[in-house]
């Protein structure tokens, strides 16, 4: 949510697109007894991992998951920054064409406008460039949300990351 407020800060009379993407496969039933948890106690990539869902080291223990959402997230962000052609490269996993519903009339006044504090300053640096999205992201789905001129590139930077 902060992110889509940083973004109508910033781009008060525009659409704003939601997107997402998924791994599949990271729910399984607890396995361990509460009091055996400790013994599955992991340090991954400086977090306590406290692991009730699987066994240490396996591919669908959610706990893992985590560590593969934050990559992914580091990953997204640094190719949208610095790969401009994001959209070109990730082309053929994309659906062609890439279509965006008719945006809505504005209507009479328009959208209200959201207002800056000292945590949400929009989505634009000092210098007048654009930040990479959050791609938030809830166990391996990412979450993500831009408006139609960057959303294909937001799009294509999480799913090739990923």
């Amino acid at each position: 949510m902060i992110w889509l407020w940083n973004l109508c800060i910033s781009c008060p009379h525009c659409e704003l697109y939601l997107g997402g993407t998924d791994c599949h496969g990271e729910f399984r039933w607890d396995k361990h007894a509460p009091n055996l948890v400790g013994m599955y106690t992991s340090i991954q990539a400086g977090y306590a991992v406290f692991n009730a869902g699987g066994t240490f080291g396996g591919c669908a223990t959610p706990s893992n998951w985590d560590v593969m959402a934050r990559a992914i997230i580091a990953m997204a962000q640094h190719l949208w920054i610095h790969l401009p052609t994001i959209v070109e490269q990730a082309s053929m996993y994309l659906p062609k064409p890439l279509e965006f519903e008719t945006e809505p009339h504005q209507l009479e006044g328009g959208f209200s406008q959201a207002l800056s504090d000292s945590k949400h300053q929009g989505v634009l640096q000092a210098n007048g460039r654009r930040l990479p999205p959050q791609f938030d992201h809830h166990v391996d789905d990412a979450c993500f949300a831009d408006i139609k001129e960057y959303f294909p590139r937001t799009f294509a930077a999480c799913l090739i990351a990923m």
